[in-house]
């Protein structure tokens, strides 16, 4: 009787200390999911960012380009009057 008394308080130890480990194991995870969606957030954040700065340069340059491009069409325009004039 006291070894089926002593078995079944350490089943009930081991299934208590089972399920504390289970909770704790749960805290964990969901801290660590926390922590990872923050840090994918951020990282996320600062690639937008990035892409921003990289969008503006691209137009900046672009429109300098076409502002080029404009110059050097009317510079074009005249050139072939002048040699249709002549």
């Amino acid at each position: 009787i006291i070894i089926k008394e002593a078995q079944k308080e350490a089943a009930e130890m081991l299934a208590k200390t089972r399920q504390e480990l289970a909770v704790e194991r749960e805290k964990q995870l969901e801290a660590a999911k926390k922590q990872a969606e923050a840090e994918l957030a951020k990282s996320l954040s600062l690639a937008q960012q990035e892409a921003a700065v990289l969008i503006k340069q691209a137009d900046e340059e672009t429109a300098v380009l076409r502002g080029k491009a404009g110059e050097r069409s009317a510079a074009v325009v005249e050139y072939i009057k002048e040699r249709i004039r002549k």
